[in-house]
């Protein structure tokens, strides 16, 4: 399985385009989670763990039974914003 392709035959170009909408955040603040101090190592560890499920679900299993890369994106995607809005060091 690859998730483009699931999402493209499940949802169409629309969804595929609205579900990959959400990591914008994430790829826009990618070198923030390098950047953080030793205080803050634990994101360093989320992010690396995202971008670890983000690996195993492009070519296994099927998007929908995967829940831990869904909460991983859901914290990805909530320390970007938050980064954003203040500075994180």
């Amino acid at each position: 399985h690859n998730i483009f392709l699931e999402l493209l035959m499940s949802t169409g170009i629309v969804g595929l385009i609205i579900y990959f909408l959400k990591f914008l955040p994430v790829f826009q603040n990618a070198s923030i989670f390098w950047n953080i101090n030793k205080s803050n190592i634990y994101y360093k560890v989320i992010f690396a763990l995202f971008l670890q499920y983000f690996t195993l679900v492009q070519t296994s299993c099927n998007l929908f039974n995967i829940p831990e890369f869904l909460y991983f994106s859901s914290i990805i995607i909530g320390i970007s914003y938050t980064a954003k809005t203040k500075r994180i060091e």
